[in-house]
């Protein structure tokens, strides 16, 4: 299943689409896609990742990625399979609104 990667095609061009609720998804490995769409999106200010099944590289990818978009206001991403102690307190406070 290659969804969440085609997500992560779409948001590099959309800026028409505010929010997006991936929870409950096994993003995994194409978290990598997603963040490099959110590095580049102009658009998103809210982002739901909540049980996604989110692993440690999947959230150095957003972590790298956020550092490149200001839109992103809001992002919740609690009760992912992230080992690295550190790592997982930052996704679950990466954005608030």
């Amino acid at each position: 299943d290659k969804g969440i990667s085609a997500l992560g095609e779409m948001l590099k061009a959309n800026s028409t689409l505010r929010e997006l609720d991936l929870a409950n998804n096994f993003c995994r490995g194409e978290t990598r896609d997603l963040a490099a769409g959110l590095a580049a999106n102009r658009g998103l200010t809210k982002l739901n990742l909540n049980v996604s099944q989110i692993d440690d590289a999947g959230a150095r990818a957003l972590q790298a990625a956020l550092e490149h978009n200001q839109t992103l206001r809001e992002m919740t991403g609690f009760n992912n399979p992230i080992v690295d102690k550190e790592l997982r307190k930052w996704l679950k406070r990466a954005r608030r609104a």
